[in-house]
């Protein structure tokens, strides 16, 4: 069974119930696996994470609509098919997601394994508890990597390191922007 997971990021300008928007998200769908909700280290900034069943899924839901009462800004959301399962990252202490535009001239394929190799050498550092990527379905040549981390300060200094400059300088090279937003998820 296959799975995509839908995540919605937005800024909460008050108190966000996850009940109601768990139940918000499953009236009137089917295929909704699980969900979860970040509290970003950001103030008032959140991630929340729908999992759905890839053949399963049905039903359109308005998420603008049932996040109008919290947020007053845009939020960003995306599909992506991840390579490995999301729970040891968001299980972790602290989850760090990185949304990536990739160079216009940059192959699909070959970025793919850029990515892959980027994750594998993430995981063995000091403090990395679990990786993932994919790409959107909604925007072209995006990516979203997703790690989970100790803390902080663990993926701040693995990025000091010259083992992080070789080993993800070819994804930072192949690409033209990006944001890291970090998340406790519930």
């Amino acid at each position: 069974m296959s799975s995509i997971t839908q995540i919605i990021s937005f800024v909460a300008k008050s108190t966000v119930d996850f009940e109601y928007l768990s139940n918000a998200a499953k009236a009137g769908t089917k295929g909704l696996q699980r969900q979860f909700l970040g509290i970003g280290l950001e103030p008032n900034a959140r991630a929340w994470l729908l999992e759905w069943d890839a053949e399963t899924k049905s039903g359109i839901v308005d998420f603008e609509k049932i996040l109008e009462p919290v947020t007053s800004e845009p939020i960003k959301n995306v599909h992506v098919a991840f390579s490995e399962s999301l729970a040891p990252s968001l299980a972790a202490p602290v989850t760090e997601i990185l949304f990536s535009k990739m160079k216009p001239e940059q192959d699909l394929v070959a970025f793919g394994k850029i990515a892959s190799v980027s994750l594998q050498d993430t995981i063995i550092q000091p403090g990395s508890l679990g990786t993932s990527w994919g790409y959107t379905s909604e925007i072209p040549k995006s990516v979203v990597l997703v790690v989970g981390w100790e803390n902080v300060e663990a993926h701040k200094n693995f990025a000091k390191t010259e083992f992080f400059r070789i080993s993800c300088m070819p994804y930072l090279e192949g690409v033209t922007e990006s944001s890291v937003s970090y998340y406790k998820f519930q």
